[in-house]
């Protein structure tokens, strides 16, 4: 469990950045209550990043990224520098998720925070 893991193993101020690349979007609006992306764990993320330290995401469920960016734009010390969405990372990874999303012509949204 992600949550107990940062909560008793992981020391404040120590985490460079967190990537979370797909998660599952619960597409039902009876089942958001189960996304990843909420300000619980949002917050905790934040508490464990150094200063300047980033959470990023990717997602292909627009839905989704707009709740990412609204729970983010809340989260404690935590700014969004790109005032939306950020840009594709060259570095990052593709995953079988994104494959099937660009296949599907879903648009890829990206979501970069930093810690202030």
């Amino acid at each position: 469990d992600a949550v107990a893991v940062l909560n008793d193993m992981i020391k404040d101020n120590s985490i460079a950045g967190f990537h979370i690349f797909f998660a599952d979007p619960w597409p039902k609006k009876k089942h958001h209550k189960r996304r990843l992306i909420q300000l619980p764990f949002t917050n905790l993320l934040s508490k464990k990043l150094i200063k300047g330290g980033y959470i990023y995401c990717v997602t292909d469920w627009s839905d989704y990224a707009d709740q990412m960016l609204s729970v983010l734009s809340n989260t404690d010390n935590m700014k969004n520098p790109y005032d939306g969405f950020a840009p594709s990372r060259e570095w990052r990874p593709k995953t079988k998720y994104e494959r099937r999303g660009v296949n599907l012509d879903y648009t890829i949204n990206e979501i970069w925070f930093e810690k202030k």
